[in-house]
């Protein structure tokens, strides 16, 4: 199930069977008591009601997974040894899953690199960060990275297939202080 366009979230939460009015119940009533004073955590306190909002959409869409040939496509591009292709940690004990975390984080993070290409050098500049396309983009051209978004995209939706419970969050580079705008997710 996913949001249709023109319906509300209440509607589509409806639909699914779930109560948006409960999932964002106490953030908002928390709101509303509060006497938030200070526009920086006002606009923080908004953001969150917005956060459960995408929540609930995950949560009522399902989630994209790559296919066993796609992880293939990951794994050779990561190089990770094929003794270490592994397409199911979901019943493994949780140090097992821990070490095998570190090492894809290992080989991610030293074979995909960071990269904006796309933000100057294409027509559209335009990030893209649906999954199937991040496959196209990441894996089959070879020395491709992505901005942070397709990256940390990328690798969740591997972490998701391979049965870790994952999930996106946004995030703020801050520099020791002060409240400021979320930068990347």
């Amino acid at each position: 199930m996913h949001i249709v366009e023109g319906q509300s979230l209440s509607q589509s939460a409806a639909l699914c069977g779930y109560s948006s009015a409960g999932l964002l119940s106490t953030t908002a009533t928390n709101l509303r008591q509060s006497e938030i004073k200070h526009p920086l955590l006002l606009k923080f306190s908004r953001r969150l009601v917005s956060l459960h909002r995408v929540q609930l959409y995950l949560k009522m869409s399902g989630r994209i997974t790559y296919t066993k040939a796609q992880l293939d496509q990951y794994f050779a591009r990561v190089n990770l040894p094929p003794s270490q292709w592994l397409y199911d940690v979901s019943k493994r004990d949780g140090s097992f899953q821990k070490s095998h975390l570190e090492l894809l984080l290992r080989h991610q993070l030293t074979s995909v690199p960071f990269e904006n290409v796309t933000l100057h050098y294409s027509t559209h500049r335009v990030i893209n960060i649906n999954a199937k396309h991040l496959v196209d983009k990441i894996l089959r051209q070879p020395g491709r990275g992505g901005y942070c978004m397709e990256n940390n995209t990328l690798f969740h939706t591997v972490l998701l297939s391979l049965g870790f419970d994952v999930y996106l969050v946004g995030v703020e580079s801050s520099k020791m202080g002060g409240l400021r705008a979320w930068r990347t997710v």
